[in-house]
């Protein structure tokens, strides 16, 4: 608050204060940082965390357009076409959010891919992702347990019953 204080003083803010008050804002009141940031999104640090506050407060229409600008300017590395790829998930573009999160070329992008391909019918596509991603070393526990329930579906949905018991087993055998 006290540098809030500092940054509404500044006749002529620069992008670098923007910047700073925003995210000394962020855990606090990621309203008033997205106003605050507004301004200076042609400075690419903004933009981004710009977008990552719209997402933040709900704002998936306009966090997906903010994050499409950074994309089309070849701006965003793998972590921010990770947050793209939530944002498009959240709007149910799922063929989107899969493009992002492959071309995120991050871990975590094949347990969105996979998410994404199931949601288009896709079985033997998502099956294929979120083994990848069960499959790397990095992976949230709360997500595998995610991932291979949706791989015990995928089996189920392709017709290969053994291996989705098996899976399925598994994964409720987790639980107990």
């Amino acid at each position: 608050k006290e540098g809030l204080k500092y940054y509404n003083e500044i006749q002529k803010p620069a992008a670098s204060d923007a910047y700073t008050a925003a995210w000394m804002l962020s855990g606090s009141n990621s309203n008033r940082a997205e106003e605050i940031l507004a301004p200076f999104t042609s400075d690419t640090a903004c933009a981004k965390l710009y977008a990552r506050f719209l997402s933040q407060n709900g704002k998936y229409e306009e966090a997906a357009w903010q994050y499409s600008l950074l994309v089309k300017n070849n701006k965003l590395d793998g972590n921010g076409r990770l947050e793209y790829a939530k944002v498009l998930y959240r709007l149910q573009k799922w063929q989107e959010a899969y493009d992002q999160a492959m071309a995120a070329n991050k871990y975590q992008g094949f347990y969105i891919a996979g998410i994404c391909k199931f949601n288009q019918g896709q079985y033997n596509a998502a099956n294929q992702e979120l083994s990848k991603y069960i499959n790397s070393k990095n992976t949230s526990a709360k997500y595998v347990r995610l991932a291979q329930y949706y791989r015990g579906i995928c089996s189920y949905k392709t017709s290969d019953y053994k291996n989705a018991y098996k899976i399925l087993s598994a994964w409720t055998a987790a639980y107990k």
